[in-house]
């Protein structure tokens, strides 16, 4: 018998990635007209991770510009 199943995907709107991050929707409507993430009003378990990662480096004063090279 296979007991290890796929997982399920994991989606978050945007009001649930907001509450989790603990940021406003100003915070993240910045970040996006910044170009450091991709509108959305959905979210996958790995845009929460690049979300903390951001909402982390902006946290240490890292410049937008010098996250968006690490990005591109």
């Amino acid at each position: 018998r296979n007991v290890a199943a796929a997982p399920a995907q994991q989606t978050y709107s945007r009001k649930e990635m907001l509450r989790l991050l603990k940021i406003s929707d100003a915070t993240l409507r910045s970040w996006e007209k910044q170009n450091l993430i991709s509108p959305s009003e959905q979210y996958g378990f790995s845009q929460l991770l690049a979300l903390r990662t951001l909402d982390k480096l902006r946290r240490q004063k890292v410049p937008s510009r010098q996250i968006r090279g690490a990005l591109a």
